[in-house]
């Protein structure tokens, strides 16, 4: 950085680094584990994660370290969750998730829906020999098995 200012490093139009000056002057020239986005020459987007640390003599900042990890990939695999969740969550459909015993471990907004409408507990879709169909599944080496239960 030796000749450089401040802004030439920290004040692009692309990026969110306007306020990371900010916070970095702010903090007395130290920021640890600080998130910035920036988009690339190709048009895509990197994450990256850096610490900063400055040696301030008077208003000069005199030598900046930096260490930085692009967790772009990382970034992306959390929007991608963040997405499917919410086809999940906002799906028309009822959709139960089972544990490894067939016991229901969430149900999405519209089976609650529908089994408040029909005033029936989510206890009751399971079928009397739910155990022991488990058991069959399991001893078989099958992930499935169709079941029909009358409710109400």
């Amino acid at each position: 950085m030796v000749g450089g200012r401040l802004g030439h490093y920290f004040l692009r139009p692309d990026t969110d680094s306007r306020k990371l000056l900010l916070r970095f002057v702010t903090s007395g020239y130290r920021l640890e584990e600080t998130e910035g986005r920036e988009v690339l020459a190709d048009g895509n987007v990197r994450f990256v994660k850096h610490s900063l640390s400055a040696n301030a003599e008077g208003p000069s900042v005199r030598r900046i370290w930096s260490t930085q990890q692009d967790v772009t990939r990382l970034r992306m695999a959390e929007e991608d969750n963040q997405r499917l969740a919410a086809f999940v969550r906002e799906s028309p459909y009822p959709i139960l998730e089972c544990d490894e015993r067939g016991f229901p471990v969430y149900v999405n907004p519209s089976t609650r829906s529908l089994l408040g409408n029909m005033a029936v507990d989510l206890q009751d879709l399971l079928p009397a020999n739910h155990n022991e169909i488990i058991d069959a599944c399991l001893k078989a080496g099958e992930s499935t098995s169709e079941v029909e239960v009358q409710v109400a």
